[in-house]
C-alpha cells in the first residue's frame, strides 16, 4: 500500500509539472472540463434561488402572524402540515356563518380553540377587475389591516403611507404605471350574481407584493373591496404565541385549517397525521430521476469524448519519456498511472474552478431570470452538496477522457518510440463486432421503447438505448476511421494527408470524431421528436369552432354594446347571439346542432363556447330543423329548456334531423 501511495504521489507530482509546462494545453483542457460545470453550476443556482420552500414563504402567506387561520364551511376537517398541500372533510357538512356576512361567530369559535390572549385580523386576498380610460384590467388585492404588527411581511412599502381608511388603497408599480398613482382613483370591479359592483378608492401609496412582481397588486383595509357574497369562509391572521399541532388538530375538530409558522418550520413527526392523510411528496418519481440520470450520463459521456483528444495529445507528447521509464524497468501500470495523474490533476482544479465561476455566473443570472417570473424568487441559495456533486462530475469527466490514452500510453512498442516511428498498435478486431453488437441492441432498444405507451418505461428504454447506441457507435469509429483513410488514395493531397493521419493517430481522432457523431445523432433525434410530436398534434387536433368563427364570451354585459363593437371592427361579420343553459328543466330536453349550411358551429365538446348545450328563446334561422321539430324545440326553449341535436322528452325521443 505504502508503495502504491508513493507511486500516485509521484505520478500527481509530475502531472502537476507537466500542467505548468504545457499552459496552453491545460488551459484547453480546463475549458472543456469547466464548461459544462459552469453552466451547470449556474443553472443549480438559480434553480434553488426561485424555488422558494415552504418555510421561505410563510411571511408571503401570513405576514408575521403565529398561524393563518381558514374556515372550510365544514363541521369539522382533517389536514396535513401544510393545509395547502391536501386536506378533507369528516363529519357533517354543516357550513359555519352565512354568506356574504363576515363569520364573526366563526373568529369566536377560532380564538376559543386557540385559547386567552390572542389577536388576529382579517385576510382577504382575491383576484378582481380594475377600470381604467385604457379599459379593464385584472388585479390581485389584499385586504387586511396593513398597519398591524401581524400582517407585516405581505407588502413592502415604497412611497406614501399604507392605508388609514376604508375608502383608500397601496398599490404596485406595476398598477401605477397603467394610470392610477398617488392621489388618483382606482375603480375595482367585483362580478355578482347582480351584476357589477364598483368600488372607488384613493391611491395613498405605492407598495410592492412580496409574491408576485410586474403584476398588478392592490392592498387595502377590509371590506374596501366589497364582499364576495357566495363565499361562506372566514380567514384570519393569528398572532399571540406559537401555535402547536395540537392547536392545529383543535381547530380541526371546529371546521377551521390552520397553517402554522411552528409546525412548518418544526413539523412532528409523520405519525402525528390524522389516517386517511399522508404527507404530500414533493420529490420527483422514480421515472424521472431514472431519466435524469439517463440524461447526465449523455452528459458526462460527451463531455469525456471532447476532452478525450487533448489528453491523448498530451499522453503523446509524453510518449518518449514513458518510454525511457519503461526502458529502464517500468511497468504498464505506471505508465497508466502518469497518464491519469494528468487527467485527476485537470479534473481536481477544473471542477473547482468551475464551480466557484459558476457560483458567480448564477449570482449574475439569477436578475435576468427574475425578470421572466412573475413570482418573486427566494434569498441568493446556493446548493453546496449539489454542487459538490457537479465538481465530482468534472473530476470524473476528466478522469475518465484520460482512460484511453493511458491504456494506450502503456501497450505502445518502446523500441518504435524511442526510433521515432509510430508505436500506435493495430486496431482491435473484437471492438467493432462489440460495436455492432451493441448499436443493434440500441436500435432495438428505440424501437421497442417508440412502439410502447409512451409511459416513463418507454422513455427510460429509450433514452438508456441512446446511450447503448452511442456507445456502439465509439466502438465503430476506429474501424471507419481505418476504412476511409485506405479510400482516401484518389483524393487530393491534403485530404488524403488529412485522413491518414488520423488513422495514425487513433487515439486523439476517435473521441474527436465520436463526440462530434454523438452531438449530430442527438440534434436529429431531437429534431424526428418535435416533428413527431407536431405531427401527431396536427392528427389530433379538434378545433372549437370552423375557421372563419369566433366567440365572445359575456357576463352581465349589455348585448348591444357587444355588438355595436363588433359591428365597428368586423362589420362584415354575422354574429348570432347564444345563451349557455344553467340546468335543464323537468319539461324535458331538446338537442339540437348548431350548424351554417354543411358546416357545424360545434365541432367538439370542449368548444371555444365551454359546452355543446346552447339555448336562446327561440331557435336560430340557420338550424336546420323540420317546422314539427322546430315548433317542439321552441316549445322547450320557451319553457326555458335546452337544445342540442336529439329531441328528448319525457314522451318522446325521437331525434332532430340535421
Amino acid at each position: 500500500m505504502g508503495t502504491t501511495r508513493g507511486g500516485w504521489r509521484v505520478a500527481l507530482r509530475l502531472a502537476r509539472r507537466e500542467a505548468v509546462r504545457r499552459k496552453a494545453q491545460t488551459a484547453l483542457m480546463l475549458v472543456l472540463i469547466c464548461l459544462p460545470v459552469v453552466v451547470v453550476t449556474a443553472a443549480a443556482v438559480v434553480w434553488r434561488t426561485q424555488d422558494v420552500s415552504t418555510v421561505e414563504g410563510m411571511d408571503r402567506r401570513m405576514g408575521a402572524a403565529d398561524a393563518y387561520v381558514v374556515t372550510s364551511g365544514f363541521a369539522e376537517v382533517i389536514q396535513l402540515f401544510d393545509p395547502e398541500q391536501g386536506w378533507d372533510v369528516i363529519g357533517d357538512d354543516a357550513v359555519h356563518g352565512a354568506p356574504g356576512v363576515v363569520d364573526q361567530d366563526g373568529l369566536d369559535r377560532v380564538l376559543a380553540a386557540l385559547g386567552p390572549d390572542r389577536t388576529a385580523v382579517p385576510l382577504e386576498t382575491e383576484s378582481l377587475h380594475f377600470r381604467t380610460d385604457r379599459g379593464i384590467g385584472e388585479v390581485e388585492t389584499i385586504a387586511t389591516d396593513l398597519g398591524s404588527p401581524l400582517s407585516e411581511g405581505l407588502v413592502e412599502q415604497v412611497d406614501g403611507q399604507f392605508p388609514p381608511g376604508p375608502g383608500e388603497v397601496v398599490v404596485n408599480q406595476a398598477l401605477a404605471d397603467r394610470g392610477p398613482g398617488i392621489g388618483d382613483t382606482l375603480t375595482v370591479v367585483r362580478q355578482t350574481e347582480t351584476g357589477e359592483e364598483e368600488h372607488e378608492l384613493r391611491v395613498v401609496g405605492i407598495a410592492e407584493g412580496t409574491s408576485l412582481r410586474g403584476h398588478p397588486v392592490a392592498a387595502a383595509l377590509p371590506g374596501a373591496f366589497g364582499t364576495d357574497e357566495t363565499d361562506p369562509t372566514g380567514r384570519w391572521l393569528v398572532g399571540g404565541g406559537p401555535v402547536s399541532w395540537d392547536d392545529v388538530e383543535a381547530l380541526n375538530a371546529i371546521g377551521a385549517l390552520a397553517t402554522s409558522r411552528q409546525v412548518l418550520t418544526d413539523p412532528p413527526p409523520a405519525s402525528a397525521l390524522p389516517d386517511g392523510l399522508s404527507q404530500f411528496d414533493q420529490g420527483r418519481d422514480e421515472v424521472t430521476i431514472t431519466v435524469l440520470a439517463l440524461i447526465a450520463a449523455m452528459v458526462l459521456l460527451e463531455v469525456v469524448l471532447l476532452a478525450g483528444p487533448a489528453f491523448a495529445v498530451r499522453a503523446k507528447a509524453q510518449a518518449r519519456t514513458l518510454a525511457l521509464v519503461a526502458a529502464a524497468g517500468g511497468t504498464p501500470r505506471q505508465a497508466r498511472r502518469t497518464v491519469l495523474a494528468s487527467g485527476a490533476v485537470v479534473g481536481m482544479v477544473g471542477g473547482l474552478l468551475g464551480t466557484v465561476l459558476g457560483v458567480g455566473v448564477g449570482a449574475l443570472a439569477v436578475p435576468v431570470a427574475q425578470r421572466f417570473d412573475a413570482n418573486r424568487f427566494g434569498p441568493f441559495d446556493v446548493p453546496w452538496p449539489l454542487l459538490a456533486v457537479v465538481a465530482g462530475f468534472g473530476f470524473l469527466s476528466a478522469v475518465l477522457a484520460a482512460v484511453v490514452p493511458a491504456f494506450s500510453a502503456s501497450r505502445q512498442d518502446i523500441v518504435a518510440v524511442l526510433a521515432g516511428r509510430r508505436g500506435e498498435g493495430r486496431p482491435s478486431s473484437r471492438s467493432p463486432l462489440l460495436g455492432l453488437v451493441l448499436l443493434g441492441v440500441g436500435i432495438l432498444g428505440a424501437v421497442v421503447g417508440a412502439g410502447g405507451d409512451g409511459g416513463g418505461s418507454a422513455a427510460v428504454l429509450i433514452a438508456g438505448s441512446a446511450i447503448i447506441s452511442v456507445l456502439g457507435m465509439i466502438l465503430l469509429v476506429p474501424l471507419t476511421v481505418t476504412f476511409v483513410a485506405r479510400l482516401a488514395s484518389g483524393m487530393p493531397l491534403s485530404l488524403r494527408f488529412a485522413a491518414r493521419d488520423a488513422a495514425r493517430h487513433r487515439t486523439r481522432t476517435v473521441p474527436a470524431v465520436a463526440a462530434v457523431g454523438a452531438t449530430v445523432a442527438g440534434v436529429v433525434a431531437l429534431g424526428i421528436a418535435v416533428a413527431s410530436q407536431e405531427a401527431s398534434n396536427e392528427d389530433g387536433y379538434v378545433p372549437m369552432l370552423p375557421a372563419g368563427y369566433g366567440s365572445v364570451s359575456t357576463v352581465n354585459v349589455d348585448a348591444a354594446t357587444v355588438a355595436a363593437v363588433l359591428d365597428r371592427r368586423l362589420p362584415a361579420s354575422n354574429a348570432i347571439g347564444l345563451r349557455v343553459p344553467q340546468a335543464a328543466t323537468d319539461e324535458g330536453t331538446v338537442e339540437f346542432e348548431f350548424r351554417d349550411g354543411d358546416q357545424s358551429l360545434l365541432l367538439s365538446y370542449f368548444s371555444s363556447l365551454g359546452t355543446p348545450y346552447l339555448v336562446a328563446t327561440e331557435l336560430p334561422g340557420h338550424v336546420d330543423l323540420a317546422a314539427a321539430d322546430r315548433a317542439r324545440a321552441d316549445a322547450v326553449l320557451t319553457d326555458g329548456g335546452w337544445c342540442c341535436s336529439t329531441v328528448r322528452t319525457p314522451t318522446s325521443s325521437d331525434r332532430c334531423p340535421r
